[in-house]
């Protein structure tokens, strides 16, 4: 996770989860979970800022209401700072200028293909499907 962390720019999005009945459930969220990892263990998940959209890529993506605290506009592109339920906080880079209201809401959604998770030390847990061979994210 630190590596990931490291190396990402804006910072990676981790996101608290938990694995239940061979799913992750992530604030109100859930996709199936890497291989066969114990019900009830606690995990993290990291989310690239630019994997986070708000338009619905497919079906089985990730969703998140959110509250839009910050709109961050670069010249190329737009970092919008959004908070989730439990006060969590995520960073979507989008590509363009935007304008974006504070207070106002918004959907967030991600792949779950493209979603890392780590375990309590941080370590990286495999995964199945398209995950696996997502290696740049």
């Amino acid at each position: 996770m630190a590596v990931a962390a490291t190396l990402s720019d804006p910072p990676l999005n981790l996101l608290p989860g938990v694995v239940r009945d061979g799913r992750i459930e992530c604030l109100g969220a859930e996709f199936p979970a890497p291989r066969a990892h114990p019900s009830g263990r606690t995990v993290t998940l990291g989310v690239r800022p630019h994997q986070v959209r708000l338009e619905r890529g497919g079906p089985g993506a990730l969703e998140w209401p959110t509250e839009i605290r910050l709109a961050e506009v670069t010249g190329s592109a737009t970092f919008l700072h959004l908070l989730l339920r439990d006060q969590v906080h995520l960073v979507a880079h989008l590509p363009g200028t935007r304008q974006f209201t504070p207070g106002g809401s918004a959907v967030a959604y991600v792949d779950p293909a493209h979603v890392l998770v780590f375990d309590e030390d941080g370590a990286r847990l495999p995964a199945t499907g398209a995950a696996e061979v997502d290696l740049h994210g």
